[in-house]
């Protein structure tokens, strides 16, 4: 069995473990039970368990009951469940300019991967502080989350993709052809976040942290491994001598040889494509056309 499903599998059992002994306990314990000014209010079973598990140690400071629903609070924290007890809001910002994270262990058991390893690579010095299920007809459908630095409306559907909040397009499948491509030139760079851009076209986040532009017929047109902070991810080979004409790369490898490249741009004139633009790790920016010639002196 694969030692990632193995390891998964593990956690799991180990977490219904876990949880079956909290709530054996907390059935017994009289806190089950708040009273506030709406009187007494049973949470049920479900609620326990996860606060327990999710958010142990934190003292219930009050809880409100609405059409069903139910609203907990902590002294950093509020969270709002659904009627039959599952989570569906957890919220951070309890007091104005000291918000709270929400705590890493939910975020790993309660969110799929894919959005944490996102916001590292996009928003590398924050944190979430407000996470909200998204329903439509009753059902939900993803995630509306809240940074630290007061980005907001970050929209991730239930698998984790991101989803600009004003982009009409939604969750997409990526084009046959796009799907080809990652699959020759990144086939171990898992895709981290795939998405219509406002121009019809498709963005692709790897893992790596290296993001591919393509076009609306699923070609590409610009891929970037340059982070943050000068850090880069350099591009595979495999891609480059099989995208790139062979008397740009030759002029790279003998003018440039130390250097790496770590973005290709395709240039375009009336949607016409006109050439290639490389960036490279010594800082280096050049401009080659469509045959792989250098325009300009190329920073020699």
């Amino acid at each position: 069995m694969n030692n990632k499903i193995l390891l998964k599998m593990k956690r799991k059992i180990l977490l219904l473990s876990v949880s079956a002994v909290l709530f054996s306990l907390s059935a017994c314990d009289s806190d089950d039970k708040m009273t506030n000014k709406d009187g007494e209010i049973e949470l049920p079973s479900t609620t326990r368990t996860f606060l327990d598990v999710c958010f142990p140690g934190q003292a219930i400071v009050n809880t409100h009951k609405d059409n069903d629903e139910y609203k907990v609070y902590f002294k950093n924290y509020k969270i709002e469940f659904d009627r039959n007890g599952v989570w569906k809001q957890v919220d951070g910002k309890q007091k104005q300019g000291d918000y709270k994270a929400i705590p890493q262990f939910f975020l790993n058991e309660e969110m799929p991967e894919e959005i944490a390893m996102w916001i590292m690579l996009n928003y590398p010095n924050t944190f979430v502080v407000e996470i909200e299920k998204e329903r439509e007809n009753g059902i939900y459908t993803g995630y509306d989350i809240e940074l630290s630095n007061g980005t907001d409306d970050l929209n991730f559907d239930l698998n984790g993709n991101y989803i600009n909040g004003s982009n009409p397009f939604g969750p997409v499948t990526l084009p046959e052809n796009t799907k080809a491509f990652l699959t020759t030139y990144f086939a171990n760079d898992a895709i981290v976040s795939q998405r219509r851009d406002d121009n019809g076209g498709y963005e692709v986040i790897l893992k790596s942290g290296i993001e591919i532009d393509f076009d609306g017929q699923g070609v590409w047109d610009n891929v970037d491994g340059k982070f943050e902070n000068r850090q880069y991810k350099a591009l595979p080979e495999v891609f480059l001598t099989a995208e790139l004409p062979a008397v740009l790369m030759t002029f790279i490898k003998t003018n440039y040889p130390s250097d790496e490249i770590i973005e290709v741009d395709k240039e375009h004139e009336r949607n016409i494509m006109t050439g290639y633009e490389v960036d490279l790790s010594g800082g280096a920016e050049l401009d080659f056309d469509t045959q792989g010639n250098l325009r300009g002196n190329g920073g020699i």
